[in-house]
């Protein structure tokens, strides 16, 4: 965004590229499975058709199209026109691309080289793999689960309200075939630990953090969805705002039920080590879709004493 950006000012190419590139990242990391990869690669080109279309009369057209052909090539098998390299582009743009870098690096997305071949995929953490998923490539149960579960806390974190209740229902209407794979045909699925994993994944997606305790789910599944909600509040409390309002709300209670029912022994209401004045600033790790307030520098000053009050 240019420092004329703001929320009340009108269109312009820097904000169409910011929003543009939010959509790519969301593209890469929530458009991850096999069979979304037509669908993905076809909408980051219909991505850069548009913004050639709408702003090729435009002042400083063609280093914005080259920064965004090269944003886009990290989701393709192979760039759908031709990218100048970034060594060629103006410092903004350069910056811009290794914030887009970060964001995907936090995902440990790879490769992550623009105009490379082979399309950037998210590398999934082990929530629920089993020690036979490191020895086979054949797939599994806990394989699928696994990948499954990757997709929704990576969808909860980058993807706003419609993309979890996309998710969600996808989820929903493959549940029996996901299910009847796992065990096998003519197997009993119902009311199983597989079935209701997924029913508390489809619940996170509906309802966000204020789940209550996983409905049914022990042992290793119990397991594996703590890890889940795990990866979720490490995501969420360390980056910016979620595009999603109902993860925001959520998150926000989630965190002051938690913060209530915590004892003085787990808890320090107010924590000697953060008394003082202090200064708050703004994390730029991802780029906001429209420009933000920034308060003077003595607005940006807080004391934090030791009652607890602010100053």
């Amino acid at each position: 965004l240019e420092s004329t950006d703001s929320a009340l000012s009108g269109p312009s190419i820097s904000k169409t590229l910011n929003s543009l590139t939010n959509v790519v990242i969301k593209n890469i990391l929530i458009l991850n499975s096999p069979e979304d990869k037509d669908k993905a690669e076809g909408e980051l080109c219909k991505t850069l058709s548009k913004f050639q279309v709408e702003f090729k009369e435009e002042n400083g057209f063609e280093d914005a199209y080259n920064y965004l052909a090269n944003v886009c090539s990290l989701g393709m098998d192979k760039p759908c026109s031709p990218v100048d390299t970034l060594a060629s582009l103006p410092d903004k743009y350069r910056i811009a691309y290794k914030r887009v870098i970060s964001v995907l690096s936090d995902f440990n997305c790879s490769p992550l080289v623009a105009n490379s071949y082979g399309r950037t995929q998210p590398r999934d953490a082990d929530i629920c793999l089993s020690v036979l998923d490191f020895v086979t490539d054949e797939p599994t149960c806990t394989k699928v689960m696994n990948a499954l579960s990757n997709r929704v806390v990576r969808t909860m974190c980058v993807g706003n309200d419609y993309d979890m209740a996309l998710l969600a229902r996808e989820i929903e209407e493959r549940k029996p075939l996901v299910l009847s794979n796992c065990v096998g045909e003519g197997g009993e699925y119902m009311e199983g630990q597989e079935e209701e994993f997924i029913n508390n994944l489809i619940g996170l997606l509906t309802n966000g953090m204020t789940l209550s305790e996983p409905s049914k789910l022990k042992n290793s599944w119990l397991n594996a969805f703590t890890r889940v909600m795990a990866m979720l509040v490490k995501e969420l409390g360390a980056r910016r705002t979620p595009a999603s309002t109902r993860v925001l709300s959520s998150f926000v209670t989630w965190e002051s039920d938690l913060r209530k029912n915590l004892t003085s022994m787990a808890w320090e209401q107010n924590p000697s080590d953060l008394v003082g004045s202090w200064a708050v600033g703004e994390d730029m790790d991802m780029m906001p879709d429209v420009a933000e307030f920034v308060p003077s520098e003595e607005e940006m000053r807080v004391t934090l004493r030791k009652d607890g009050s602010v100053q």
